[in-house]
């Protein structure tokens, strides 16, 4: 998806889980994780953040975003928008 958009997204090695560093990520207001849908529940998604369905035919899995329930960021905020148009997300 990344490519097909012409994005390289920027990746952070870290020693924990890629789970729990794209929680936190999202958590500390520094980050949107992409993730499969098998592991969003493993965020803690409602423990103010907040993760949607992103459904495009050429994606081989469920992909979702997490993001911070309350988030004031302008950034993630137009990121999440240009998602939602993309991906055609009501939610």
């Amino acid at each position: 998806m990344y490519r097909a958009a012409g994005i390289t997204p920027k990746i952070i090695q870290t020693a924990t889980s890629p789970q729990q560093a794209g929680g936190m990520l999202v958590e500390s207001g520094k980050g949107i994780y992409i993730l499969p849908g098998t592991i969003v529940r493993l965020l803690g998604v409602g423990k103010g953040t907040a993760a949607v369905v992103l459904d495009d035919p050429a994606a081989s899995i469920n992909v979702y975003m997490a993001w911070r329930e309350q988030e004031k960021s302008a950034a993630v905020l137009n990121f999440l928008e240009t998602a939602r148009e993309v991906f055609r997300v009501t939610s």
